[in-house]
């Protein structure tokens, strides 16, 4: 009975936007209208946008729709009740993007390797903020990886430790004249200037 009643209400919608659309094109002035229509039929690069994404739908890498959208701040708070606490951006990601039978598995390829992806970086990142050992613990560092800056990608190739880094101090914090929060806000001013000059 519902999905009856759901694909009615669908028809309707359809035929209710179809309409509404067909009456806007015919508010436009005839010349503007011409313009338009000359414009569909033979600009090229036109065509070959309406092309690639016609290619694009039929992919069988596009999007496939699962059923139900959240909005990202309602997913946010399902996760919230769910591991009591906030959850980082690439848990929302994985929640997001797999199948609701078996949250191990991505619904599309492109998905599973763009996480891949992400945990070879942080994998990456975890490792070199180990600090080398060395059996003098009075001056070595602990560092803190961020998951969400990394899942944002916000270090660049040359940088990645100092930008993917929150790097605090233990024991030597008493011998520097820095204050850790001011190194890493002067960091993230350098990154946004080196962007905004790219």
């Amino acid at each position: 009975m519902d999905a009856k009643h759901n694909f009615m209400i669908r028809k309707i919608y359809d035929h209710q936007t179809a309409k509404h659309f067909q009456q806007m094109m015919s508010n436009i002035r005839p010349a503007v209208k011409k313009d338009l229509e000359a414009y569909f039929t033979h600009d090229e690069e036109f065509k070959h946008h309406c092309l690639t994404n016609v290619a694009n739908r039929a992919s069988p890498r596009s999007s496939k729709y699962t059923g139900g959208s959240a909005t990202f701040m309602k997913t946010k708070s399902r996760l919230f009740k769910l591991l009591d606490r906030e959850a980082t951006l690439v848990e929302t990601f994985k929640y997001t993007h797999t199948l609701k039978v078996n949250n191990e598995r991505f619904a599309e390829e492109q998905s599973a390797a763009h996480y891949e992806d992400y945990m070879h970086r942080l994998e990456v990142v975890t490792q070199k903020s180990q600090p080398p050992s060395r059996n003098d613990d009075a001056s070595s560092e602990t560092s803190v990886v961020d998951p969400d800056r990394i899942w944002l990608g916000s270090f660049s190739a040359s940088g990645l430790l100092s930008f993917a880094l929150a790097t605090s101090s233990v024991s030597a914090s008493a011998t520097s004249s820095a204050n850790p929060q001011e190194v890493i806000d002067l960091m993230e001013e350098v990154q946004k200037l080196t962007q905004e000059l790219h």
